[in-house]
């Protein structure tokens, strides 16, 4: 299990920095490979109960060190470590902190399921893509969240050209935003697909306003994409992780090669 201890000690080898600060003051560390002119994204552990995505995150370092062609590519493996604390149970049951935390969820318990940041919130609900405050967990307004804002900030600062978010459910690649397909995107995911195996799908319902792939596609009109990496119940196993990895990796590889061939 990765804890955000553990990814402290595995990304000090690397070339990092931060991009913020969670709610509850932890370092939201992003490691950085390649030299190239293009910048790539890639973020995991929106949600709590995701941090699957974090440890695959870490390893993609090892599979494209050697392979950065053009490219810069930025990886932020932890958005959310306050909720991923919260869905390990790491967080001391006798505190006020714990009892407000159960409070949020109705008195329900916290382990394996917590999927928000510290405030209740759903960090990718909390971005300025068709925000709704109600109904989601969404909060008061886009940006609320220094989570959020960490990640809109960092990626304002770099101006990458494309973005690729990290979750766990589905094994879908979804791009777009409101029938906004930028220029690339649609060719890249199916890219991606036929890679992975994985399939091109279009976001309904509540997933498809509010997060962090909407408000790139909405703001920059860039390739943004959101991969669901594994199927099952959350948290998924580690068990999982060579077979996601074989997968994704080569598909993220051919993003910024078929980028390469369709936009530059």
């Amino acid at each position: 299990m990765l804890t955000y201890e553990k990814l402290l000690r595995r990304i000090s080898e690397r070339d990092f920095a931060s991009a913020g600060k969670s709610v509850w003051g932890r370092e939201l560390y992003y490691y950085r490979v390649g030299r190239g002119e293009k910048k790539l994204f890639i973020n995991g552990t929106h949600h709590g109960n995701e941090y699957i995505t974090a440890e695959i995150a870490l390893d993609f370092y090892d599979y494209i060190k050697n392979r950065t062609g053009n490219w810069s590519i930025y990886v932020l493996p932890m958005v959310n470590p306050d909720g991923t604390a919260i869905c390990q149970g790491l967080l001391p049951k006798s505190t006020d902190t714990y009892e407000h935390i159960r409070r949020l969820n109705g008195w329900k318990d916290l382990y394996r399921v917590w999927r928000k940041n510290a405030n209740g919130v759903d960090l990718n609900h909390n971005y300025d893509a068709s925000f709704k405050s109600e109904g989601v967990s969404g909060g008061a307004y886009p940006e609320s969240e220094p989570e959020s804002r960490a990640v809109v900030n960092l990626v304002k600062k770099e101006n990458f050209d494309m973005v690729i978010c990290l979750h766990a459910q589905g094994e879908e690649i979804y791009h777009g935003f409101r029938g906004v397909y930028p220029d690339g995107s649609r060719v890249i995911a199916e890219a991606m697909a036929k890679a992975s195996g994985y399939k091109v799908s279009e976001p309904t319902g509540s997933a498809s306003f509010g997060g962090m792939k909407d408000w790139f596609t909405h703001k920059f009109s860039r390739p943004g994409f959101t991969i669901e990496v594994g199927r099952g119940e959350n948290p998924l196993p580690e068990e999982q992780l060579p077979g996601i990895e074989k997968r994704l990796f080569p598909a993220i590889e051919k993003a910024m090669l078929t980028y390469d061939e369709v936009l530059c």
